[in-house]
């Protein structure tokens, strides 16, 4: 699928500090415009860039007729679950998360989920199936028993702690504090600007207090998973909506040794969850035509697009490196 490449990739210092797990792996639609522009020219000599690795894809594998080089996690994968097993979760809000719970708790009580080599999802599956790949608890905890089900009491007392955050789902309390992003400057001819900054403000500092702050908190684009990141993983993962993340300890060292950011800063999941790949869409304008919509793969090792869509495509890259505004090419392994 890809041609492993000892490569590196220059973003800005300190974009590792600006994106959460929850980015690359929950929300995408909305937060994918931003990479149209991720193949602009940086100045070569860039002073304040960090190294990522990158993976280039080849343009005639979806293709060709002969199996091409393997997905750059397959190796050790193998070697660590060496079942050819996966599932596949669907999209559709809370009802499509309320499904993956019971189908992960099944495959988990029959002894099927240790064998389950790879975990893919979009959407409401994602909401669950993203919690589930980072908890650092155990599965009964977060799935729930097996308790059989009282109609009259499976919304006041769901079974497991990623159930309850489905139950307290509803967007409503978190997408408000959205809102201050989203104010013009004036209402009514009345100039509100400094009234917007103060929200912003205080916004802010109830966040910081309360220990849920967001990165780049002014982006409008990233709305969407600053929502979904306060639903789905504070609660459950600590610090996951904020901190970066890894496949696991040996990349998390690596990452932090090319970034400069500690190995404590990223979050990786347990030894014993399958490799997770959320899929999903990025809309490109196309003219008067109907957009043209390509796919995304999020994973905790990397993130990109796999078949090339004109300059946007063929590459993957490591997930903190992903969604920057700029990546400055270095040589023909590096970028």
């Amino acid at each position: 699928m890809s041609r492993d490449v000892n490569a590196g990739a220059k973003a800005p210092a300190g974009a590792g500090a600006k994106a959460p797990a929850l980015r690359g792996v929950v929300v995408v639609a909305l937060a994918l415009t931003a990479s149209i522009v991720t193949f602009a020219q940086s100045p070569t000599s860039c002073q304040s860039c960090v190294e990522a690795r990158f993976w280039e894809v080849s343009p005639t594998f979806w293709n060709s007729t002969t199996e091409g080089p393997v997905a750059p996690e397959r190796p050790r994968l193998d070697a660590m679950r060496p079942f050819d097993v996966g599932v596949a979760f669907s999209g559709g809000g809370t009802r499509s998360a309320s499904a993956t719970i019971g189908q992960l708790r099944a495959l988990n009580r029959n002894g099927w989920l240790a064998r389950v080599r790879y975990v893919t999802a979009v959407s409401g599956g994602s909401w669950a199936a993203v919690p589930f790949t980072y908890y650092p608890g155990g599965l009964t905890e977060l799935l729930g028993d097996d308790r059989p089900l009282d109609p009259a009491t499976i919304e006041t007392v769901p079974a497991g702690l990623l159930a309850e955050r489905v139950v307290n789902s509803g967007l409503g309390h978190v997408g408000l504090q959205e809102v201050p992003s989203f104010l013009p400057d004036s209402i009514a001819g009345l100039d509100i600007a400094q009234a917007r900054k103060v929200l912003v403000m205080a916004r802010a500092a109830a966040r910081k207090i309360r220990k849920r702050d967001v990165t780049e908190p002014d982006r409008q684009n990233k709305t969407y998973a600053h929502m979904l990141g306060q639903i789905f993983l504070d609660r459950l993962v600590p610090d996951g909506n904020r901190r970066l993340y890894a496949w696991d300890r040996e990349t998390a060292i690596e990452m932090s040794q090319a970034s400069g950011r500690p190995a404590g800063d990223f979050i990786f999941p347990p030894p014993d969850r399958p490799f997770l790949i959320v899929g999903g869409t990025l809309v490109k304008l196309n003219g008067d035509d109907y957009p043209r919509l390509i796919p995304v793969e999020y994973t905790p090792l990397y993130t990109g697009v796999r078949q090339r869509f004109g300059l946007i495509g063929g590459t993957y890259l490591w997930p903190w490196a992903y969604d920057r505004l700029y990546v400055a090419p270095r040589s023909e392994t590096r970028v």
